[in-house]
């Protein structure tokens, strides 16, 4: 088998072959030989031989060379295949070799995740930094960085939001170990389950289950981190990344386990939280009001009757159909297509039919006053009673209707990127809704096009609080922190009184809406870092603020671990270094043509086939 040949003085991709390849004996064409049934001592090697010896000696007849001679041309034609074989294993084993070498090298020089990944912003950057202090700050630097000597004069790291217990002990009066079963802290088998941004999220907790487990069950299952500490014995809750926004917030929590009373954290209200936080839950459900495109047509609002005849006109070419309530609202579609010439699709997020024309050709659809074909076009496009004419605008191929197709029979709960046309929240297009939301005068128009995912962070941007929808239960909410209550009022018989009832499953004549649940400070909130930097040509620090400690400005990467106090200033040096740039150009060449050249000396390798 060939192997791919490693050394400091070869080319690395070069392609050889092993010293299995280059021994080996051909004991096919021996078994034919003159002397392979002789040993070195002229006995015979076999009963055969020695049979074939005693006739030749009774009979005066040369067995042996007649066999011999009469197998000859067949040896040869077995040890051609034979030898043709070996140059396809030898040829299958060399190429094989080229194919690593091929992914050792993409992976080096290709790969993200490579150190040596040429593609890189910073691959062949001329500058480098070096920090004075690597314990406090890490730093590396693009080639926009300006060159010279750069100081931090302090910093204060960002921290992650964060609650914390006291020191525990178990049951048995001791600190546990994380390999302990979590019943030792007095849990017990149960599911807890509570909410996070929203979304509701459970757990089943076995009280056999050993404390490590449970904590990394819960970070992956919440996104938060959960720790238990076996030097401390002290709990905490915290969030995974930095800055004054960022709190521990869990709420609507129901513990079937007594795992946070165990663990020392006390829920208020049924929150967990590292600020004051104010909370709506809605009741409602929002529906999706569109049909799905799988839909049978007697499942939707589309005013069909089976075995009925649509007798109507394409530009004048008079078109019949024949309705069969069993097919889809996509079989519709496609059925419309083929029999006008038309394009008809159907958009089930906004529960809108649209019927496009060739391009430079425009919809012209009629139909008699009366008729069957009326009644499902009219009420197909949104056309006002009496309409006999379905015609695109000059200049255009399409006509889009404003009517929303219905599922009735169907109960679905709309998804986050259902259109609010097409949802029962009962919204008008280019309608304005006026509201207070914490005494504050707010407005908002509604554009029923955009999706409800998007009408909660434009909800979310204009009162500063966070709406948010859950698609697995059709509810919204809203979230204040920093706040202990939370007020919305409106106008009775308004807009915004016909969007908050029926988001929040409000009964009718409601004009406000007030927090279902909230909960108090039990730790600490999360903060920015401040850096005092000051870049070559400067006099005087300038002090920035950012939610993480790591971050880049002015071409500079800055990692910070820890705080740097006033009077134990890091430096750090951007300088230019051209030698580590033009070693790795070389490197990646060199190995670039190594590649080349066992490639190479493979495929242009000559071949001999020897018999």
């Amino acid at each position: 088998m060939s192997t791919t040949v490693s050394s400091t003085t070869t080319n690395p991709y070069a392609v050889g072959y092993s010293s299995n390849d280059l021994a080996g004996t051909d004991t096919t064409s021996s078994k034919y030989s003159s002397t392979s049934g002789t040993s070195k001592s002229g006995s015979s090697s076999s009963s055969s031989s020695y049979s074939q010896s005693l006739v030749s000696q009774m009979s005066g007849i040369d067995v042996n060379s007649m066999v011999n001679e009469s197998m000859a041309s067949d040896v040869i034609k077995l040890n051609s295949l034979l030898a043709k074989q070996q140059q396809s294993q030898w040829m299958q084993d060399r190429y094989r070799s080229i194919i690593t070498n091929l992914q050792s090298f993409s992976s080096k020089y290709f790969d993200v995740l490579s150190s040596d990944y040429v593609l890189s912003p910073n691959s062949f950057s001329v500058n480098a930094a070096t920090s004075s202090n690597t314990n406090a700050l890490s730093v590396s630097s693009l080639n926009t960085a300006k060159t010279g000597n750069y100081t931090v004069t302090s910093a204060t790291l960002a921290t992650v939001a964060s609650i914390g217990s006291s020191a525990l002990k178990n049951t048995s009066g001791k600190t546990a170990s994380a390999s302990d079963a979590i019943s030792t802290m007095g849990v017990k088998d149960g599911t807890i389950s509570f909410s996070i941004n929203g979304k509701a999220m459970s757990y089943d907790l076995k009280s056999s289950s050993s404390i490590g487990s449970v904590m990394q069950d819960l970070t992956s299952l919440t996104g938060l981190n959960f720790n238990y500490s076996e030097l401390t014995g002290k709990f905490s809750i915290s969030t995974q990344s930095t800055g004054k926004d960022q709190n521990v917030n869990i709420q609507n929590v129901s513990d079937g386990a007594d795992f946070f009373s165990s663990f020392g954290i006390t829920t208020s209200s049924g929150t967990v939280a590292t600020a004051n936080t104010a909370r709506i839950d809605g009741s409602g459900v929002i529906k999706s009001t569109a049909a799905a495109a799988s839909d049978k047509i007697s499942d939707t609002s589309l005013k069909l009757t089976n075995g009925d005849i649509l007798s109507f006109q394409v530009d004048g070419v008079t078109k019949t159909y024949t309705v069969d309530t069993s097919k889809s609202v996509t079989t519709l579609m496609s059925d419309l297509t083929s029999l006008t010439g038309d394009t008809f699709s159907y958009n089930a997020s906004t529960g809108n039919i649209t019927a496009k024309a060739a391009t430079g050709k425009s919809v012209n659809i009629s139909y008699s006053d009366g008729s069957s074909a009326q009644a499902f076009f009219n009420d197909a496009f949104g056309m006002t009673a009496g309409t006999t004419n379905i015609k695109s605008a000059d200049g255009s191929t399409s006509v889009t209707g404003s009517s929303i197709v219905e599922n009735p029979t169907k109960d679905s709960v709309a998804s986050a990127s259902t259109a609010i046309s097409a949802t029962n929240l009962g919204l008008i297009n280019g309608s304005t809704l006026t509201f207070d939301f914490n005494g504050k005068s707010l407005s908002y128009t509604v554009d029923t096009s955009k999706s409800i995912g998007s009408l909660m962070s434009d909800l979310s941007s204009l009162t500063g609080s966070l709406f948010s929808y859950d698609a697995s239960t059709g509810k919204i909410s809203a979230l204040e922190t920093g706040s202990t209550a939370m007020s919305i009022s409106y106008a009775d018989g308004s807009e915004a009184q016909s969007f908050f009832n029926n988001a929040f499953g409000l009964a009718a004549g409601t004009t406000s809406v007030s927090q279902t649940s909230s909960g108090t400070s039990t730790g600490t909130a999360g903060t920015d870092g401040t850096f005092k930097i000051m870049e070559p040509g400067d006099t005087e620090a300038t002090e920035i603020t950012n939610s993480s400690n790591k971050f880049t400005i002015d071409g500079v990467a800055y990692n910070f671990t820890s705080n740097i106090a006033d009077g134990s200033p890091v430096t750090i040096n951007v300088n230019q270094d051209v030698s580590s740039v033009v070693d790795k150009i070389q490197s990646f060449v060199n190995a670039y043509n190594n590649l080349i050249d066992g490639i190479q000396s493979v495929t242009n390798e000559k071949k001999r086939l020897q018999l």
